[in-house]
């Protein structure tokens, strides 16, 4: 049986000690929350929602939405680089409720942003209507 240590608890107790920066450790975790009302929004569109500053690592984001109305429509969270960075595109046909840290994909957690990011839902299959409710989990120091 092996004892190792994760990358930044080897930096912590390395001699002379290095302190993971503090959106890894010990930061202060914010919540940027949007929604939007989607009244037959066709399929391709993008929604644009919460803005983080660069240098943000992203933690988590859940994304709620009603029964919007289809069977076949889909939705994927990304951003203004990769429509699909966060969450892949899953069926929006009945309630939902996504979460990177479930649904989401592994590299996306953690991931910190290179530049202010826009958060980004896209559509796609058929067209939707109703309430999309979107809040991202970060840390910024």
């Amino acid at each position: 049986m092996a004892a190792v240590k994760g990358t930044y608890n080897t930096d912590y107790t390395s001699n002379p000690r290095k302190l993971p920066v503090s959106n890894i450790w010990g930061g202060n975790v914010k919540v940027a929350y949007d929604e939007y009302e989607a009244s037959a929004l066709d399929a391709a569109s993008t929604i644009s929602g919460p803005v983080v500053p660069k240098g943000a690592r992203i933690w988590d984001i859940h994304v709620l939405a009603d029964d919007l109305g289809t069977s076949t429509g889909t939705i994927a969270v990304g951003d203004q680089d990769s429509a699909d960075r966060y969450i892949a595109a899953y069926a929006a046909g009945s309630a939902t409720f996504k979460s990177l840290l479930k649904d989401g994909k592994i590299a996306a957690v953690g991931y910190e942003t290179t530049e202010e990011t826009t958060i980004t839902l896209t559509t796609a299959t058929a067209a939707i209507s109703g309430t999309i409710k979107i809040l991202v989990f970060y840390t910024y120091e």
